[in-house]
């Protein structure tokens, strides 16, 4: 259970993960479509999209290397196709001279040339005749054409009531100059709307889009391969229900609608068209999701590896056993380390999300401070009104320019209402006073005459008296100058119209007795306006958001941006991909102090400026990091108390193993007088009382053992020249094996060695009886006699549950023979100069049955020269590290490479043979030895070099 739990919160993890993979697409798909809808918002303003587009247009003409008419035929074919009947061109050379094949209607060449030639010089500041030109640039360029000021590079209004009502005049260049008038019959207005679309429908074509128009129902404009689904209402017809909206699951903060994997959308560009979208999320998964299934498949992978890890280690299988120690610290920090990577996961995940909450709240507390910064444009406005109609309905305003001079009481006003032009005109229409101000944006004065002649009219009403007529082919434009400034009388109100936008405002000046003197007529303009606007308000309000910057970018005059900086610069790619006024534009980039958020919107107010906030994330790194060290040290916290807990527990475990383990070594010592303390009533004091039980037996075992002991000779036996030498070696403390060698007389040696079956005391007391019946004083003296006496008693007493093989030997130290009576037992092998021969002597074991069969004495030959081996089975029945085992073969083929000179010598070499081969630890049986030599024998020719 506990090595599948983190498979278990693995899997949970990467099922998250995989939500917030859903999560990050859904929020990626809606901020792409979101870039897809505000880039088409530009096309609800006309003049906006094609001074931008003739820009480009004209720095790719003036700027691209290559011939200068082929490339521009090439891309004037292009624009022609894609603005078809909107634009008319003309192209002059660097000498003003027109190019007849890149003109729709090529002008007079000398008056195009001379208006050429002192447009350059009123560029470059010098004295120019263009006032002299006025009936051409009427006649060409437009009646509303300026004259006394630079205006290249915007579409202007110069001729409203004609068939060409704008004009582009791009700078002069190296090359010449392009001059572009746009007509209302090519659907200008309408244009760069489904120019906007067809390429928008073309770069993201898994975004289905549709265009409606509001007054055909459905106007279909390159429309997508796939019919719009139904799931919009329908536009609403008058006299017909509006369809109930069908329920969709999740709505978005932005307004779009999310219906499973489907994403809904559309956005009101004009009053007559909107833009309805649609997107489905893919169903292939993404990098991340790939990435979460190799993460799971590894983390299954790792798991299957630990999981046979720790069964190894459970099991004890080389080379992965570990010590109780190393399994404890083991497995306590693997039951630390689950809830430390569960502290982790909500630790990351919780550092995740309020990252992202406090990225969004101060993106939105940037949006407010932008909107609030737009929104209050129009109050500024409202407080110039006030302030004047204080100033000039009162009388005062009169009086004091007449004591004081006009010039110096309105020198006195101009910084508080920062108007470009300011004309007073009297109830005769005469002009009476102007002011100004230098360096302020020019007006031209012959447009402003209509409300020169209005302002008498004007007067005229508010005095009550009747209005004098208008001259012939005056009273249309009379009469909507009157309606509107007579509706707006003291209003400052936005006009676009003449030769830009501006602000302007027809101010009645009433003496005390309330009667209308004079008319004032205060002109701004919308660039002036705005940016003075933003140069007294941006810088306070940054200030209300910490660590915040506010840049406001000119759409059209990046030299009227504020602030001019070199920070601004860096922002202005950002500042260019704005393009709705409802909703910002967001993101997010590094930097070496850390990362900055970008918040942009177009101004609605402002409608000239880009806003962009730029705020820090110090005040978010400095709480993300406070809550990361909390996490920190609750997981430090909750590591200190494991280790803790953790030590107390080893301690507990380890603490009676090692009590246990040197018990366990006192035993190895055959120490049996050492007790362990039973400290507490649990497992490890169960433990504890069993082991000093079982030392109290093996206590009782150690005595056996050492009566046992006393049972076999206590060291070599030595006769003349012949010595004899045996051990045995117990698996356990007593065991089943038996040997004795004694002289009989001065011309016999007796040697016998036996084997019990089984271990333990059951089988040392079956030696001992042997014992007692080999040393009874009546017993017989030949080997054979010796054996069928042993097997009679063993047979009656043990009745067959324990049975006995031996071997009896009987030396003739005169006569050199050697009498052998064998029941059961591994033959004894004779090694001499002449080779190994083995002394075959079968018969059955004792205790098997009533009688032995094949019992009998065998005599055989015996030579100085000679060595006699008699062992037990446990020598060569020993395993091998091959799992063999060590076998008769081995032990004849060794043997006489074993021989040494003494009997003592060749039994250790047997031994030491032995224990290279056997991989038993520790032993499963008795091993017994002895054997029987000449001392002055000298090892066989075979074994000289062993030897």
């Amino acid at each position: 259970m506990l090595g599948g739990l983190p498979v278990v919160l693995a899997m949970a993890g990467l099922l998250f993960l995989r939500e917030e993979e859903a999560h990050r697409q859904r929020t990626s798909a809606e901020q792409a479509l979101e870039q897809v809808l505000s880039s088409l918002e530009p096309a609800g303003h006309p003049l906006l999209f094609h001074t931008r587009f003739l820009r480009q247009l004209e720095q790719h003409l003036f700027t691209t290397p290559g011939i200068w008419p082929d490339r521009v035929r090439t891309v004037l074919k292009g624009v022609r196709n894609r603005f078809p009947g909107v634009y008319s061109f003309t192209f002059v050379d660097r000498h003003g001279q027109p190019i007849p094949d890149l003109c729709d209607a090529p002008p007079p060449r000398f008056l195009i040339q001379r208006f050429v030639d002192h447009y350059r010089r009123l560029i470059a500041g010098q004295p120019h005749d263009l006032a002299a030109q006025r009936t051409f640039i009427a006649a060409f360029l437009g009646p509303l054409a300026p004259i006394d000021r630079p205006w290249h590079g915007r579409v202007l209004p110069v001729h409203p009531s004609g068939q060409r009502p704008f004009l582009y005049l791009s700078a002069p260049h190296d090359q010449g100059m392009m001059i572009v008038h746009l007509s209302h019959e090519g659907g200008m207005p309408r244009l760069p709307l489904l120019d906007l679309f067809r390429r928008a429908t073309r770069r993201h074509p898994e975004f289905h889009l549709q265009l409606k128009d509001g007054e055909a129902q459905a106007r279909p404009a390159a429309a997508p391969s796939r019919p719009w689904s139904n799931r919009w209402p329908r536009p609403h017809v008058s006299g017909r229900a509006r369809p109930p909206v069908p329920p969709f699951r999740q709505v978005t903060p932005s307004g779009m609608i999310w219906q499973g994997p489907v994403l809904h959308a559309r956005r009101d560009l004009t009053p007559r068209f909107r833009v309805e979208a649609r997107f489905r999320l893919p169903d292939r998964p993404g990098s991340t999701s790939r990435a979460v299934a190799f993460g799971l498949r590894l983390l299954l992978f790792l798991w299957a590896l630990l999981a046979i890890g720790l069964w190894l280690i459970m099991h004890g299988v080389p080379p992965l056993t570990l010590s109780i120690r190393q399994t404890l610290i083991l497995s306590l920090g693997y039951t630390a380390a689950i809830p430390l990577l569960i502290m982790g996961a909500v630790a990351w995940r919780e550092l995740a999300n309020r990252r992202q909450v406090l990225e969004t709240d101060l993106h939105d507390r940037a949006e407010t401070l932008l909107r609030s910064l737009d929104a209050r444009f129009p109050r500024m406005i409202q407080q110039i009104e006030s302030t004047i109609d204080d100033l000039f309905r009162g009388g005062g305003a009169v009086e004091a320019w007449r004591t004081q001079g006009g010039h110096r009481f309105f020198t006195t006003l101009h910084p508080r209402f920062g108007w470009n032009l300011l004309r007073l005109i009297d109830r005769q229409g005469r002009l009476v006073f102007e002011h100004r101000p230098p360096l302020t944006w020019a007006v031209d004065r012959e447009n402003l005459g209509l409300f020169t002649r209005a302002a008498v009219s004007i007067l005229a009403n508010l005095r009550g008296e009747e209005a004098p007529t208008t001259r012939p082919g005056l009273e249309e434009a009379m009469g909507f100058i009157l309606s509107r400034a007579t509706a707006d009388l003291g209003k400052i109100r936005f006009y676009e119209m003449n030769l830009s936008r501006l602000f302007l405002t027809l101010v009645p000046m009433f003496t005390r007795d309330q009667r209308a003197e004079l008319l004032a007529v205060m002109l701004w303009s919308q660039e002036l306006l705005e940016w003075t606007y933003l140069q007294k308000h941006l810088l306070p309000a940054a200030r209300t958001l910490t660590d915040t910057v506010l840049f406001a970018y000119h759409r059209l005059q990046p030299e009227l941006s504020l602030p001019l900086s070199p920070q601004a610069q860096r922002r202005q790619v950002f500042a260019s991909r704005i393009r709705s006024a409802f909703h910002s534009l967001r993101a997010k980039e590094e930097e070496p102090g850390g990362a900055v958020l970008l918040t942009g919107m177009r101004g609605s107010e402002l409608t000239a400026y880009d806003l962009v906030a730029v705020s820090g994330d110090r005040l978010i790194r400095a709480e993300i990091q406070q809550i990361a060290w909390r996490y920190g040290l609750a997981g430090l916290l909750f590591l200190l108390i494991s280790v803790t807990v953790g030590s107390v527990v080893a301690q507990a475990f380890l603490v009676p193993i090692g009590e246990l383990t040197a018990g366990v070594q006192a035993v190895q010592r055959r120490i049996f007088t050492r007790r362990l303390q039973v400290s507490q009533p649990d497992e490890f004091g169960a433990l504890a009382e069993a082991f000093n039980r079982m030392l109290e037996e093996m206590a009782d075992l150690e005595v056996a053992r050492i009566v046992q002991e006393q049972l076999f000779p206590p060291g070599p036996l030595t006769h003349g020249p012949w010595e004899v030498a045996g051990i045995c070696r117990t698996a356990t403390q007593v065991g089943g094996d038996c040997f004795d060698y004694a002289v009989l007389d001065d011309d016999r040696l007796l040697v016998v060695i036996g084997d019990v079956s089984g271990h333990g005391v059951a089988a040392a007391l079956v030696v001992g009886m042997a014992k007692a019946i080999l040393g009874h004083p009546a017993r017989p003296e030949a080997p054979a006699a010796m054996l069928d006496l042993m097997n009679v008693v063993l047979y009656r007493l043990l009745q067959k549950r324990r049975v006995m093989t031996c071997q009896i030997v009987i030396f003739d130290l005169r006569t050199l023979t050697l009498t052998l009576a064998n029941s059961g037992h591994p033959f004894p092998l004779q090694i001499g100069r002449s080779g190994i021969t083995t002394l075959r002597c079968p018969s059955s074991p004792l205790g098997l049955r009533p009688t032995l069969r094949g019992s009998g004495d065998a005599t055989f030959p015996w030579a100085v020269d000679q060595s006699l081996l008699l062992y037990s089975d446990g020598l060569v029945e020993a395993p091998m590290a091959n799992g063999e085992s060590i076998g008769y073969h081995r032990l004849e083929a060794a043997a006489p490479q074993l021989v040494r000179p003494g009997a003592a010598a060749t039994m250790q070499a047997v031994l030491a043979w032995h224990d290279g081969l056997a991989a038993w630890d520790p032993p499963g049986d008795d091993v017994t030895v002895v054997v029987v030599q000449h001392r002055g024998q000298a090892p066989t020719p075979e074994t000289g070099a062993a030897a």
